[in-house]
């Protein structure tokens, strides 16, 4: 279906809210979704996700996670202000968050006060009371799932094999029930704390976006996206900065070695 199409299709609970004149196509989100700015009829700027099958699916964990962190999150993050499903599709509304991606050029003048927030900021979330957080996504649940996304033919083999260097899924999982007790550093977690989802204004966090992932884990499930993405954008000579300011000695390799292991089976699903 096209994207004028999609518009068109809207359930009447969002289109009567969105003032569609002024929308404007965004490049697809995580897992395919169509994504358009578009502003309320009161002026107010917001983001709609839509998403069939895994897209939509990670679409309504995103509602249920930002509905969750309303009046809890110690950061900024988007507000739900409309979700539906309909016809096989899920819809998203948020409000926009401001700032500009943290590895934006426009921040490079000071590098320093970025990486030092962008770690303050993953403390923060970390530091999260989640005694009643319903999002549990410790190892066992996790190759749980796993093991699901095998048996259900979720898994794309070609890249999952590309990934691991030809290490079979069985294989893979064997090695991480043997070693699962390694992931036992509990807070809560973002679940892809990436440079891209860390907005900024004048080397200042403003909020962090995309939650669909989030959830209790071991913590190095956030640093292992600190460890890709901040080398990949700055460099790597910026991680001990990172550490320092995060309050961290060392990222644990072992850690980051299980975290890698296990996102093959949710990096690799079929579309």
């Amino acid at each position: 279906m096209s994207n004028i199409d999609l518009l068109d299709s809207l359930p009447a609970t969002l289109h009567d809210l969105l003032d569609l004149e002024r929308c404007e196509k965004r490049p697809p989100g995580r897992l395919n979704t169509a994504m358009y700015r578009v502003p309320l009829n009161d002026d107010t700027w917001c983001y709609l996700n839509i998403g069939s099958g895994v897209g939509g699916v990670d679409l309504q964990k995103e509602n249920a996670r930002l509905l969750w962190l309303e009046g809890r999150s110690p950061v900024t993050v988007p507000t739900v202000r409309g979700f539906a499903l309909d016809d096989g599709r899920t819809y998203l509304l948020t409000t926009e968050v401001e700032g500009v991606p943290s590895y934006s050029e426009e921040l490079r003048g000071d590098m320093t006060r970025v990486v030092q927030d962008y770690a303050l900021t993953l403390q923060e979330i970390h530091a999260l009371d989640w005694s009643d957080c319903p999002f549990v996504d410790t190892v066992d649940q996790e190759i749980a799932e796993a093991e699901r996304r095998l048996r259900d033919g979720e898994i794309d083999l070609p890249i999952f094999l590309e990934k691991s260097s030809g290490q079979t899924p069985g294989a893979v999982l064997d090695w991480l029930d043997e070693h699962r007790g390694v992931m036992d550093d509990l807070v809560f977690t973002h679940g892809d704390y990436c440079m891209p989802n860390v907005l900024m204004t004048e080397a200042r966090v403003t909020g962090v976006v995309d939650w669909g992932l989030a959830g209790v884990a071991d913590r190095h499930r956030d640093l292992f996206g600190v460890t890709d993405s901040l080398p990949m954008n700055y460099g790597e000579g910026w991680v001990p900065l990172f550490r320092e300011a995060y309050g961290i000695d060392e990222i644990d390799p072992e850690r980051i070695k299980y975290t890698n292991m296990l996102d093959w089976f949710f990096a690799c699903h079929v579309l």
